[in-house]
């Protein structure tokens, strides 16, 4: 399994090696980074950054992904998903009701979805200009 063991006080890195466990990884890649995110300013997260947020050295994140980007670039559609499924959910719900309680709705949504906010700001700009057309195809 994928998973940090203790020597000397010192985390070792065990690489994961099946698809689930890989699949682990990049979700303890993208919590390390999401945390990161919520307190610091997205030009002061690096790999680096990252990978020490992890215990990992930097190396041992390259095996996962090679770009902050890319990480942040799965965020934000995981996010976005998150948001337009609230936002679907709620105005079905509302199936009916005044544009006025439509208006409350998407600000309800839109309140609950605040981060989602954070990462569009940072889409173009930044992030999809330093992803490989092969990872923007898979998000």
């Amino acid at each position: 399994m994928a998973r940090m063991a203790e020597s000397n006080g010192k985390a070792d890195f065990i690489r994961a090696r099946s698809d689930e466990h890989k699949e682990e990884r990049l979700c303890q890649i993208k919590e390390a980074t999401a945390e990161l995110f919520r307190t610091a300013p997205y030009a002061e997260i690096t790999l680096t950054t990252i990978a020490e947020k992890l215990g990992w050295s930097r190396a041992n994140l390259y095996k996962y992904v090679t770009t902050k980007e890319e990480i942040f670039l799965e965020i934000a559609s995981e996010k976005m998903a998150a948001y337009y499924g609230a936002l679907i959910n709620a105005f079905k719900k509302a199936s009916g009701r005044p544009a006025s309680d439509l208006s409350k709705i998407w600000a309800d949504v839109l309140d609950a979805n605040q981060d989602y906010m954070r990462y569009v700001s940072y889409l173009n700009p930044v992030i999809e200009t330093n992803v490989t057309v092969d990872r923007r195809g898979r998000v």
